[in-house]
């Protein structure tokens, strides 16, 4: 198996996993708070990853500021923002608007790491995203355009969005940079979880964290280890062979299965031109990763000479 197909398999079952987190997501929040829930599932994610962090120790402390940074936009600001998002928006709504990281991506990609975006590559995310739209309008008449809690709960995860795309584009240059992938990964999340706690000590003074149920600690557990820990690791991994551009593309495939996600967990129902949207969204990303056989081989070949 290639290194890319590695990574592309790596990519798509981290999205899969990512669209299910807004709905989950979602019914967690009926029992905790926002900030309780990042806590409680990072908590997990860096016990998870603690193995990896006590192997990596020297890379960590090399690279603390680095890991900093990557922790404040790729956990602080993303979960804490997303989960208050979603007391105020739909979980499908919220997963929808993920579609625009590929965009997003894309430019952070050409002002901080000079990728080339090509023709085809910006054909098929506009594709995408032309997909993602037709389920945005659609959902929009749902959620009601004169809502303004919903208008705000747009807004804040349009801005976690802005967050992971900048993040995909800088653990890309510390991945490149050589950090190693499995430090970027726990370096991220226990960074992330350290600074968010200043925002977990603010709700808790605001009003005590409830008990939660048995359900409400395996959703928990659901999120920390394997939407957390484990897509993070895979995501890191797969950035060692695509370009941060390239990856952020796959995000595009995220609301496919948020919205999927919500009408097994949530209950809602899908009309036939969303599902063409979904389509759209999954056929702009294998436009927009096809290569021709032999500039595949010649860049596979390149990698194995790189490692």
């Amino acid at each position: 198996m290639s290194r890319r197909v590695s990574g592309a398999i790596a990519f798509t079952l981290c999205s899969m996993i990512w669209g299910s987190t807004f709905a989950v997501c979602k019914m967690a929040l009926q029992e905790f708070r926002p900030m309780e829930l990042v806590i409680a599932r990072f908590v997990l994610g860096a016990a998870a990853l603690l193995p990896i962090a006590v192997r990596q120790a020297g890379a960590l402390v090399s690279h603390w500021k680095t890991l900093a940074i990557l922790g404040v936009v790729g956990v602080t600001i993303p979960y804490a923002v997303q989960n208050w998002a979603l007391e105020m928006t739909t979980a499908t709504t919220a997963g929808l608007i993920m579609a625009s990281i590929p965009a997003l991506t894309s430019i952070f990609s050409v002002l901080l790491l000079k990728e080339s975006v090509s023709a085809r590559r910006w054909v098929g995310i506009l594709v995408s995203i032309a997909g993602v739209l037709i389920l945005i309008l659609a959902e929009a008449g749902a959620v009601g355009g004169g809502d303004s809690r919903a208008l705000v709960g747009n807004a804040l995860q349009a801005g976690c969005a802005v967050s992971w795309g900048l993040y995909t584009v800088l653990s890309k240059r510390a991945i490149s940079d050589g950090i190693p992938d499995s430090a970027v990964t726990a370096g991220s999340i226990i960074a992330g979880l350290v600074l968010c706690i200043p925002l977990a000590l603010v709700e808790l003074m605001g009003g005590g964290w409830s008990a939660p149920s048995t359900v409400g600690l395996l959703q928990v557990l659901y999120l920390g280890v394997f939407a957390s820990a484990g897509t993070f690791f895979l995501w890191n991994f797969g950035l060692k062979w695509f370009d941060a551009s390239e990856a952020g593309v796959f995000d595009s495939t995220v609301p496919v299965w948020s919205v999927l996600t919500a009408m097994v967990l949530l209950g809602e129902r899908l009309l036939p031109y969303q599902y063409a949207g979904g389509a759209l969204a999954m056929g702009g990303v294998l436009l927009a990763l096809y290569k021709s056989r032999g500039k595949s081989r010649s860049m596979d070949n390149g990698m194995l000479r790189n490692t």
